[in-house]
């Protein structure tokens, strides 16, 4: 039985001896393949309309060992007012190596801008042989265009259907933005691009021209946009909330950018910019993914029996004002330019403050006690 044993334990041994380095190497091979994870955070400052804000910056990557990076970045402000106290973004994508590429890579003009402007003819119709798409229920210039006119990426056909530049040049300079199936389409006008990109404007500037069209914020904010637009005590905000947001976004953008090893100005030319000078981006899948709210006013009714809470609270609500506290998450998705087809950034985001409330708005439900 000893002879038997000990035969069994020099074969176990020989197997354990030639199966080690193997299983060795599989287990670094597997520690090699491991993601790695990088955390991030840092303060700093960004100025809006002369108001200068405190904002935190934070970030989480994943390198994956075939080049893929997932991104998470959050920019936070606080303190904005008594209304408004807190406003945080997030940008979130999953780019590939051959994304990345794309980004660097100059995508330089078969026509230059100056060419295509010298070359149009004022009229209506369609005089360059161009063929048009049918994209997201609006009409689209289908790129590479034709021997007569470079379309540098497919977009919304401006140049006949859409305030057509061949009818009035003037129009190439205009910010437009529309509503199709499902996204809305923004027209950045050419001077403001090639300011940003020559550096006569800044970046919240550009931005703020960018968004501040009323259904593109409005989109953005959701809830926020009613208590800003709709109540005459927070309309002085406006326009505080919009370079805010304006700032954070951009911020947001270029902030990924660098993470990657694009510049600005290449992102700008090489993306966003189209054949013309002018440029677009795309949003969409506008959508609140929470919201909470809590009203100050009648935190007292939690101590009042079940009675006469509902009784007070039936008063309350048909007729006097109230203040609701509200914490609000949006999300939305966006691409730029040259990427329109490709995966989109993604956003959120989240919203703190205060919402007034008419009486009577809660006539109908009856009791705030429920």
């Amino acid at each position: 039985m000893r002879e038997k044993w000990r035969k069994f334990s020099a074969a176990f041994l020989c197997l354990l001896m030639f199966s080690t380095p193997l299983t060795s190497s599989r287990l670094l091979a597997m520690v090699f393949q491991q993601p790695k994870v990088f955390i991030d955070s840092f303060t700093s400052k960004i100025q809006v309309e002369g108001n200068e804000f405190d904002a935190l910056y934070s970030s989480e990557i994943t390198e994956y060992p075939n080049g893929t990076k997932d991104i998470h970045l959050s920019i936070t402000v606080e303190n904005i007012s008594e209304q408004f106290q807190k406003i945080r973004m997030n940008l979130t994508k999953s780019v590939t190596p051959s994304e990345i590429q794309n980004l660097k890579t100059n995508n330089p003009a078969q026509i230059s801008s100056s060419a295509c402007l010298q070359n149009c003819i004022v009229g209506t119709g369609n005089p360059y042989g161009l063929r048009e798409e049918t994209w997201d229920g609006l009409y689209a210039l289908v790129a590479p265009g034709s021997d007569q006119y470079w379309i540098k990426y497919s977009h919304d056909n401006n140049l006949w259907r859409y305030y057509p530049i061949l009818e009035n040049l003037t129009n190439l300079d205009l910010h437009w933005e529309m509503k199709g199936t499902q996204k809305i389409h923004s027209h950045i006008g050419r001077q403001t691009l090639q300011d940003w990109i020559a550096g006569n404007i800044t970046d919240e500037e550009a931005m703020r021209r960018i968004i501040g069209t009323r259904d593109l914020i409005i989109s953005i904010l959701g809830g926020a946009a009613i208590s800003i637009f709709s109540y005459l005590y927070l309309s002085s905000l406006e326009g505080l909330i919009i370079g805010i947001v304006a700032s954070i976004i951009i911020s947001l953008i270029l902030w990924f950018l660098s993470l990657l090893g694009v510049s600005k100005t290449a992102w700008l030319i090489n993306t966003v910019e189209a054949e013309m000078g002018d440029g677009f981006c795309w949003a969409w899948g506008f959508r609140t993914t929470y919201f909470d709210a809590y009203c100050p006013d009648v935190g007292w009714l939690d101590y009042l029996n079940e009675y006469s809470a509902k009784w007070a609270s039936e008063i309350l609500s048909k007729y006097h004002r109230l203040q609701l506290l509200c914490y609000e998450a949006r999300e939305f998705k966006m691409t730029w330019g040259v990427d329109r087809d490709e995966s989109p950034q993604t956003y959120t985001a989240e919203l703190f403050y205060d919402m007034m409330v008419p009486a009577g708005i809660f006539a109908d439900y009856g009791s705030l006690s429920k």
